[in-house]
């Protein structure tokens, strides 16, 4: 059977063979000299396990020695072996991707490095992914894979594993820096010890193309940040502190080496900002990048309660600093023992908290917001609307959805009404976050003097209070998208009864209601939907049952009917538009006793239903709240 000549086309098969199972690939492999080579290329240019590598040199054997297995060859490879790899796999594998402990392997792979010809190892490898460290510094087995083609090297070392050497790890890092000289992403994840500061600092100097960097969150980082601030000319387009480790405690309280402003070049192409920190020592930073046109995206997670004052402070300083700001993520990863039940003045994020980023006088462009605090918001719905108003093209907003002292006697409170203000003046939004008061009144939208867009996929109400589940399924119906992913309770606490006993107990049945109801009136809006599709349809086209022309000429529409006929007439005209009255009228006779007749007879019936006087949108509206 001849091969279909798209398929002859190299880079349409490289496409559709990278989309195939392994298995499919090594079937492929088979089929004929191009497709081989082709197949061959995309089985290989990945490799995530390291036993799959040393096994083109030869069979493993596992070995226990003193209580540890380790695996190593059963026979030493020759140089023909050499010589098959060189020819066959050495130039087809471009990544590198170990994502567990690989230490057993270490006797196989210091075979390979005796034996391995002058030159890179693998030299069309561009990603070096590698977990774990042995304390062996320039010894490390990753290291033999190095070479000055690599772009972009990542390193994760769990936090419970024991502490390397300050010498052990100033030796590695020197090695990466030495022979992956062209690194553009870095990503080291080590245990945040203060001791591995200053290593990787020396590191990422050492790399003048960096533009990515993850880096550990070390509980003081003024030593690194300042560097890397530093650095002439600086590329550097995204940092990242990575996930804090568990028990590590900030400490970055405000530092002179950072008290700017400074006229510095390491920050100047920074877009993405992601940090473990305190809020104060972030307003501090801020204050040493000189990037206010390139910034995007902010993310901060403090590992202490920051007060609404703090927030303010730092939402200032980064209005002050960053003009083209699109993406806001302020965070907490701390909750405190004893929280009041009821919050200073100073406690709650009030609209003053917000006000310099909906002022702002280059009106910020803002995509996605999210801020944590502990207690609900002190805003309602018309606060919720100003800003709503302020950041139309927002995709996501979250605020205080999760709160852990719920303090219900708040006068200030957020109803379901904000979901409209939303819909209403940000057609794109996707994802809404908020603790809502669902027990007050929920309003019927189906009245709204607009159009929903009805693009809200997912919801989160975090521990939010509800009374009537049919009511608030009927207004999440009208405003939501039919796909709507609905999420309730404290995801984020480990006790969520410490909180309130209602979360897991009353509330929670009673959101499960909503969302068996909101299914069953997403069915039933979806034929409404159609049925007033299938109408507007009709009405435009006013289809007539038959009229005649002059001489056998073909079809008109006049005037609106409501019978089988007149549909089949509809759709029949449209498929001969040069038709007769006779032709049809065949058509029909031959038909109407059939399938086809029956389906136009069921089609008139539905559509009597709807179309007349007594139907109309309050009709609509009532017979959703029937269900």
């Amino acid at each position: 059977m001849p091969i279909p000549r798209v398929l002859q086309i190299l880079d349409v098969l490289a496409n559709v063979f990278s989309h195939c199972e392994d298995e499919s690939n090594q079937q492929n492999v088979l089929v004929c000299k191009r497709w081989s080579k082709i197949a061959l290329a995309v089985l290989w240019y990945r490799i995530e396990a390291l036993e799959r590598l040393l096994q083109l040199f030869g069979q493993l054997k596992k070995v226990r020695c003193n209580g540890r297995i380790s695996f190593r060859f059963v026979k030493t490879p020759t140089f023909a072996t050499w010589q098959r790899f060189e020819k066959v796999y050495q130039n087809k594998i471009n990544v590198l991707s170990f994502g567990k402990p690989d230490t057993a392997y270490i006797p196989a792979l210091i075979t390979i490095s005796r034996i391995r010809a002058q030159g890179p190892l693998l030299p069309k490898l561009h990603t070096l992914e590698w977990y774990g460290l042995s304390g062996l510094g320039l010894e490390e087995p990753c290291v033999m894979f190095m070479h000055n083609g690599i772009q972009k090297f990542r390193l994760e070392v769990d936090d419970d594993s024991k502490s390397e050497s300050t010498d052990s790890i100033t030796s590695y890092c020197a090695a990466i820096g030495a022979r992956m000289p062209q690194l553009s992403f870095l990503e080291i994840l080590l245990p945040p010890l203060q001791k591995y500061q200053q290593p990787i600092l020396a590191l990422t100097q050492q790399l003048l193309d960096l533009e990515h960097l993850c880096i550990p969150p070390f509980r003081d980082p003024t030593a690194i940040l300042s560097g890397l601030r530093d650095i002439e000319p600086g590329r550097l387009k995204l940092l990242d502190t990575h996930q804090v480790y568990l028990g590590t405690k900030h400490e970055n309280a405000a530092s002179s080496i950072l008290i700017g402003p400074h006229k510095s070049t390491g920050f100047k192409c920074l877009q993405t900002l992601e940090l473990s920190c305190t809020y104060s020592f972030a307003a501090l930073l801020f204050q040493n990048i000189a990037s206010s046109h390139n910034m995007r995206d902010i993310s901060l997670s403090s590992d202490r309660v920051e007060s609404s004052h703090d927030i303010r402070i730092l939402i200032s300083e980064i209005v002050c600093n960053f003009s083209c700001l699109t993406s806001l993520r302020l965070t907490h990863l701390a909750i405190l023992d004893c929280l009041p039940s009821q919050p200073l003045a100073n406690d709650m994020i009030g609209l003053g908290d917000l006000m310099p980023l909906l002022n702002h006088q280059q009106n910020l462009d803002m995509r996605f917001f999210n801020l944590e605090s502990l207690y609900p918001p002190a805003l309602d719905d018309e606060d919720i609307e100003m800003i709503a108003k302020s950041w139309p093209h927002i995709t996501g907003f979250w605020l205080c959805e999760q709160p852990v002292v719920l303090y219900p006697e708040r006068e200030k409170r957020i109803t379901l009404k904000a979901l409209l203000h939303f819909s209403h003046h940000c057609p794109q939004i996707s994802e809404i976050g908020l603790y809502v008061d669902a027990t007050s009144h929920v309003p019927d939208f189906s009245s709204s003097h607009f159009v929903p867009s009805r693009s809200i996929a997912k919801l989160q109400f975090g521990p939010s209070p509800i009374d009537h589940p049919t009511h608030v399924a009927r207004a999440l119906a009208q405003l939501c998208s039919p796909n709507l992913e609905l999420a309730f309770g404290c995801s984020e606490w480990t006790d969520p009864d410490n909180i309130s006993p209602k979360i897991n107990g009353l509330w929670k049945s009673k959101w499960e209601a909503v969302q068996e109801a909101l299914e069953v009136m997403v069915l039933m809006q979806q034929k409404i939907d159609d049925l007033k599709d299938k109408v507007e349809k009709l009405q435009s086209m006013a289809v007539d049952e038959i009229a005649t022309m002059a001489s056998g000429g073909s079809y008109k529409p006049s005037k609106m009917s409501i019978t089988p006929r007149a549909f089949c007439a509809r759709d029949w005209v449209a498929k001969n538009p040069a038709g007769t009255a006779a032709q049809f009228s065949a058509y029909w006779e031959s038909m109407k006793d059939g399938d086809v007749g029956k389906k136009y007879a069921d089609l008139a019936r539905a559509v009597s239903k709807v179309i007349g006087k007594h139907v109309s949108r309050t009709k609509t509206t009532k017979e959703s709240r029937s269900i």
